[in-house]
């Protein structure tokens, strides 16, 4: 079944995403998670949506003073791990719980000022890239899963603003200024250093994405186009496309922190690019989206404009979502998108023109090794608190579901004493509640009756019911198909072969002519028919027709079955 597609707009207290961007984080089910500096720079409040767009958490952290929110990264089952500047000499890092306890808290504390620019992890490591100012050094960082220093390096002469991300290998790819990208070892050395040229402009300051077999980074060129460059995994050029036209220069960039702010991985080596375009200070403009696919093409080409505006400010993807935080148009508030795995909104949505493109060329060299040592910094506890507030209220600007809400009935034969697990289909997030209250997504049925779950989803709500009719599998009597009644002592009588471990609870069975006459009845599968008609008269040779109608013990209940058949009584 399809997920919801929605935009809301919701009035975040305390928060001016104008200056402080949002960030976001989406999760397989459907569930968005988002981190805001307050306006006071006293601390970030998280938020936690469910799958259909409504507010489920809303939690403060206290932590002063914050000048950034570097980044955050979080789990399957919502924890997060937030990266904050507190000064420029400190960077703090935050693991907290899903439940809002907080895991561990540590400062990093260095003798030069640093500019933290970018975070990533994969629970067990986790990574944060800067540089210092003025000393043309780019630094990288790695941390273990509970925060301890495995190592800090600097790597000189390599630019500025380094944005980096971890490589399932434990490596650390990261990006500079001046169209370079390094590739550091899991302990901290530099494999190689590449220069991206043959541009007019360098590195878009954005961070890159991590491909099975290479690197995506964006490159500039000219004021609103760039392209993405795949570089191998040991920095040759794989492919470039064509130009994609992005806002980067408008007049409220510098305002309301806008235009792109990281590729994304989308399926198979596939790589996404989202970017705001045509902002202006009445509407926000639009978003457009680019997907393309593992050889360089463009696979997809979507924009988005909604009426009442929106300006992107970060984006994230998971398995089957994309999930977009930013900002409504003059005082709406601030904002939160969520899109399908086809890219669509629902509402708002249409296509551009096919792109053209003039001829380029994008040229990759390796550089020397630039000189690596170690930047000391000094590990402390962090001492911090989490205070939960009201969830917001949000107004949902635009609303979809292709979700089918149809009652539904389903039924089908089960054993006595068989174990029947009934999971109802619906979409992830979906709350199934069964007759008896309980609510889960599987329910355990033994034995034969009705079963019946409530389905409430994004405003919708239907009904399953599951029919098991009885069958019996274990202890169904087995009649031979012919005997002879000569009285040599050897098949001379007709009866059913019961199961012996069986308790039947009733047992009624009799023998047919062709006419439909009664020969024999009996109440106990003990008996036999040994070929005669009531009046004592042999009967002739020929087929007769049995038919047999017990009962099983079903709780307080029977369970009535019958079988029927014939027999060839042979003279």
């Amino acid at each position: 079944m399809a997920q919801p597609r929605f935009l809301s707009l919701f009035p975040q207290a305390d928060v001016d995403t104008r200056i402080h961007p949002s960030h976001v984080r989406s999760l397989n089910d459907g569930r968005i998670l988002t981190a805001t500096l307050l306006a006071s720079e006293q601390g970030v409040e998280l938020l936690h949506w469910d799958a259909c767009g409504y507010n489920l958490q809303r939690r403060r952290l206290t932590l002063s003073p914050v000048r950034r929110v570097v980044g955050f990264e979080a789990s399957e089952n919502a924890s997060t791990t937030l990266a904050l500047q507190t000064d420029s000499l400190t960077l703090a890092l935050i693991r907290i719980q899903p439940d809002g306890s907080i895991a561990w808290a540590r400062h990093y504390r260095t003798s030069s000022p640093i500019t933290w620019t970018s975070f990533d992890g994969d629970e067990k490591h986790f990574v944060v890239g800067g540089y210092a100012p003025g000393l043309a050094r780019v630094l990288a960082i790695k941390l273990d899963s509970g925060g301890g220093l495995l190592w800090s390096r600097a790597a000189a002469q390599a630019g500025n603003a380094g944005q980096v991300c971890l490589t399932p290998q434990g490596r650390v790819f990261q990006i500079v200024s001046d169209r370079k990208a390094l590739l550091w070892s899991e302990s901290g050395n530099v494999l190689w250093m590449a220069h991206v040229g043959g541009l007019h402009f360098g590195m878009i300051n954005l961070k890159p994405t991590v491909l099975s077999d290479g690197y995506a980074v964006a490159v500039r060129r000219l004021f609103n186009y760039l392209h993405v460059v795949k570089l191998t995994e040991d920095g040759q050029l794989a492919w470039f496309t064509q130009a994609l036209p992005v806002d980067i220069f408008t007049t409220s960039t510098q305002l309301f922190n806008t235009g792109i702010k990281r590729l994304l991985p989308f399926g198979k080596d596939s790589v996404l690019v989202l970017a705001n375009f045509g902002l202006s200070a009445a509407d926000g403009g639009y978003v457009s989206i680019h997907l393309v696919g593992p050889n360089g093409q463009l696979l997809r080409r979507n924009f988005i404009q909604p009426g009442g505006g929106f300006r992107a400010q970060d984006v994230a993807a998971s398995g089957r979502h994309v999930a977009v935080s930013g900002l409504g148009s003059a005082n709406s508030g601030n904002g939160l998108m969520q899109l399908t795995k086809a890219l669509t909104l629902g509402c708002g949505d249409f296509q551009q023109p096919a792109l053209t493109d003039p001829t380029i060329t994008v040229e990759v060299t390796l550089d020397s090794l630039p000189p690596v040592s170690n930047w000391p910094l000094m590990v402390s506890n962090l001492a911090t608190q989490i205070q939960t507030l009201s969830p917001y209220s949000p107004t949902f600007y635009c609303q979809t579901n292709d979700t089918a809400a149809t009652d539904l009935v389903h039924r089908r034969p089960t054993c006595l004493g068989e174990v029947v697990y009934l999971r109802p289909e619906a979409p992830e997030g979906a709350v199934i509640t069964w007759a008896d209250g309980r609510r889960d997504t599987v329910f355990r049925a033994e034995g034969p009756g009705t079963y019946s779950a409530q389905i409430a989803y994004c405003g919708l709500n239907w009904r399953v019911e599951y029919s098991l009719e009885a069958r019996d599998c274990a202890c169904e009597p087995i009649y031979p198909t012919a005997f002879t009644p000569d009285g040599d002592g050897v098949n001379d009588a007709f009866g059913p072969i019961a199961v012996p471990e069986c308790a039947y609870a009733a047992f009624e069975w009799a023998v047919f002519n062709r006419w439909g006459e009664r020969l024999f009845a009996s109440s106990s599968p003990a008996d036999a028919w040994n070929g005669r008609r009531p009046d004592g008269q042999a009967a002739p040779s020929d087929v007769y027709v049995w038919q047999l109608r017990y009962a099983l013990p079903n709780g307080s209940e029977r369970a009535w079955f019958v079988k029927k058949g014939d027999v060839t009584l042979m003279r």
